[in-house]
């Protein structure tokens, strides 16, 4: 398990479970999708996770704590399947 997690707090009309589905396609593969899970209304997922971003300024944060200002979806490969090309993006 990670030592110093992050807490995403899922922006308003998204589910902590639905942000923790995506989060778990990227981890998954890292070999990361054992730690990341939700607590509460948080997705914990580990700092050491690469996560490519489109439009997520400040990802992953300094501190603890990323709160997402808007619902996000997961794009990939125009297979869709898992790897490299797998990116977050607000809806």
């Amino acid at each position: 398990m990670n030592d110093n997690p992050i807490h995403v707090i899922p922006a308003d009309g998204q589910s902590a479970e639905e942000v923790a589905e995506i989060f778990t396609v990227i981890a998954a593969d890292q070999g990361l999708e054992s730690e990341v899970h939700v607590d509460g209304e948080e997705v914990i997922v580990p700092r050491s996770l690469t996560v490519r971003t489109v439009n997520l300024t400040g990802f992953p944060p300094s501190n603890e704590k990323y709160t997402l200002q808007q619902p996000v979806n997961l794009f990939g490969s125009a297979q869709g399947e898992a790897g490299p090309d797998f990116y977050l993006a607000s809806k």
